[in-house]
């Protein structure tokens, strides 16, 4: 890092473009990621409030026969809810990736300084 900015100021040169980039990433990835968690707290909301909803009122709903019912709900909850977890995931995986890529950017910007 600093050795080699006091070495060679080309790497200082290549090195700022890079800091801009993880700068940009960082804010991108912290809107996003602060948007999915709020959407996945919402679609966790409904899958909490049927379950004690379906276990308070377990006999009544074996009398009417309405177990199907309330099974197609829990699955329409559920699967909305692992849409958003997934969604949460992939956004990790996106970051991830870009992170990984400009550290790879950096080490080679590096190694051809020291060549230079």
């Amino acid at each position: 890092g600093a050795m080699q900015i006091v070495a060679s100021p080309y790497f200082a040169i290549a090195i700022i473009p890079l800091f801009i980039a993880y700068y940009f990433v960082q804010q991108i990835y912290i809107t996003t990621s602060r948007e999915l968690k709020r959407l996945d707290s919402i679609c966790r909301s409904p899958i909490m409030a049927l379950f004690s909803e379906s276990l308070g009122g377990l006999s009544t709903i074996r009398a009417y026969m309405k177990v199907p019912s309330f099974k197609l709900r829990m699955q329409g909850n559920i699967n909305a809810g692992t849409n958003t977890t997934m969604l949460l995931y992939m956004c990790s995986r996106w970051v991830g990736f870009r992170l990984d890529l400009l550290g790879v950017l950096t080490t080679t910007i590096s190694a051809l300084v020291c060549v230079m």
